[in-house]
C-alpha cells in the first residue's frame, strides 16, 4: 500500500511494489509534483467566502503550488486555508473590492496580504506568518505614473534634515522645509512654499518674477505671488490692503504714469511712511517711481518712495 510524504504528499515506493510501473509512477507522483511545489503557479478565484486549497496525496492539487495568485471581486473579508504543515508561498493579491484576504491554517493565526501587493508567507505547522511585508506591484519607468507610492522617509527622497547637495535641475512642486545646510549648484525651481530654517547662502543670482498688478480704483498687491510688482496708473488710484500681509516680507513696487500722466496714488492706513506723511508721485507722462516696502506686522507696512527714476 502506498504511503506519502507529510508536507508535499509525494508517493513513497514500497519495497517490491509497482513492478514494471514504478518509473512512470515516480515521474507522475513525485517528480511532476516536486516541479509544481518548486515552481507551480495556481490562480484562486475569491468572492465572499473562505476557500480551502485542495489537497491530494500523490496527485496534483492547489496547496502544493509555490505561487498563488488571488483574483476576483470581493464582497466580504475572506480567508484562504492552507494545510497545517511547514511550507512557504509567494502570494499575489490581485483581488478588488476593498476587503481583506487572510492566508491561514486550520486552528492557527493567519497573515493578511493587502490588495495590490505580493508577499511571502509561510506556515510553521500551525500558524501562518509573513516573511516580508507586502510589496506594491508597480512599473518603474520615466513616467510620473510609474513611480511607486512610498513614504517621504524612503530612499527616493533626499532627507532634508541633514546636509544635501543638489547638482542638477531640481523642482520642488509642493511645500518643502529645509532644516539643515542646502547647497545648490544648478537651477532649483520652487513651485510650492519653501521654508528655510537655517542660513541661506547664495553665491549666484537670486531673482524673482516681477508681477504685474491690475490697474483699478483700488490697486491690490498679492504678496503671495512675489516680492516685486509693477503697475501702470491710468487714473487716480488708491493702494489698498494687500492680500495676504505676511510679516517679514519686503520688496518693491514700480509705479508708472500712463501716457497722460498726472495720476495720483492714495494709500490705506496699513501703509506707513516717515513722519506719517504719504509721498507724492511724479506726475509727468511715463514717469517711473519706486515704492520700497517692508511688512512689519499684519497691519503695518513700512514704505519709502524713490521718485522720478531716470537714466
Amino acid at each position: 500500500m502506498a504511503t506519502y510524504t507529510t508536507r508535499l504528499r509525494l508517493e513513497k515506493q514500497a519495497t517490491g511494489a509497482n513492478s514494471n510501473t514504478w518509473g512512470s509512477r515516480l515521474n507522475s507522483n513525485v517528480f511532476s509534483l516536486v516541479d509544481n511545489a518548486v515552481a507551480g503557479y495556481t490562480t484562486i478565484a475569491l468572492t465572499d467566502s473562505t476557500v480551502t486549497l485542495s489537497v491530494s496525496d500523490g496527485s496534483a492539487d492547489q496547496a502544493r503550488s509555490s505561487m498563488l495568485e488571488l483574483t476576483g471581486t470581493l464582497t466580504s473579508n475572506v480567508g484562504v486555508v492552507i494545510p497545517s504543515v511547514s511550507k512557504q508561498y509567494l502570494v499575489r493579491n490581485a483581488t478588488s473590492g476593498s476587503f481583506t484576504v487572510t492566508i491561514k491554517a486550520n486552528g492557527g493565526t493567519g497573515r493578511a496580504v493587502a490588495q495590490g501587493t505580493t508577499g511571502i508567507v509561510y506556515c510553521d505547522g500551525a500558524s501562518v506568518r509573513g516573511a516580508t511585508g507586502g510589496v506594491a506591484s508597480r512599473n518603474i519607468g520615466t513616467s510620473v505614473t510609474e513611480i511607486p507610492d512610498i513614504s517621504i522617509a524612503d530612499a527616493r527622497y533626499a532627507t532634508l534634515s541633514v546636509n544635501n547637495t543638489f547638482t542638477k535641475l531640481n523642482t520642488f512642486s509642493s511645500a518643502s522645509t529645509f532644516n539643515a545646510a542646502i547647497s545648490v549648484s544648478a537651477a532649483a525651481v520652487f513651485t510650492g512654499t519653501a521654508a528655510f530654517n537655517n542660513t541661506v547662502q547664495v553665491s549666484g543670482a537670486a531673482k524673482g518674477t516681477i508681477i504685474t498688478l491690475t490697474d483699478a480704483a483700488s490697486v491690490i498687491v498679492s504678496m503671495a505671488k512675489g516680492n516685486t510688482f509693477v503697475v501702470t496708473l491710468a487714473g487716480n488710484r488708491t493702494l489698498g490692503l494687500p492680500s495676504p500681509v505676511p510679516p517679514g516680507q519686503s520688496g518693491m513696487i514700480y509705479v508708472y504714469q500712463d501716457g497722460s500722466g498726472s495720476r495720483t496714488l492714495a494709500y490705506v492706513s496699513t501703509w506707513c511712511f516717515a513722519g506719517g506723511t504719504a509721498p507724492t508721485l511724479s506726475t509727468a507722462a511715463g514717469a517711473v517711481d519706486l515704492l520700497a516696502y517692508s511688512v512689519r506686522t499684519s497691519t503695518a507696512i513700512d514704505a519709502n518712495l524713490i521718485a522720478d527714476l531716470k537714466p
